[in-house]
């Protein structure tokens, strides 16, 4: 027979040691032993999003310096680029 016993924190697991389980008249003990712990893993949402930007792509440094230059001319600024960056990025992070 194995039965589990939850108390104030302690958790037991209940196995017949004799007498060969739940017989009418038996008269078998019972022993407690500690129940075996259940493991369990919790990711926080800070580590969700650095595991995705882990799993982006390397960096193009050609591209990126490009950019650079052009917002530091100012012939980046469109509204339309920056949309497109923007759901870029949001795109590569919720894949």
């Amino acid at each position: 027979m194995i039965g589990q016993i939850n108390s104030a924190g302690a958790n037991f697991r209940a196995r017949s040691v004799k007498g060969g389980g739940a017989k009418s008249g038996s008269s078998g003990r019972v022993d407690l032993a500690p129940a075996k712990p259940v493991d369990k893993v919790e990711i926080s949402e800070l580590a969700w999003w650095l595991g995705k930007y882990a799993e982006m792509p390397d960096v193009r440094a050609d591209l990126v310096n490009k950019v650079r230059t052009q917002i530091q001319t100012g012939t980046y600024d469109s509204e339309g680029k920056m949309d497109q960056a923007i759901e870029g990025l949001v795109e590569d992070l919720t894949r």
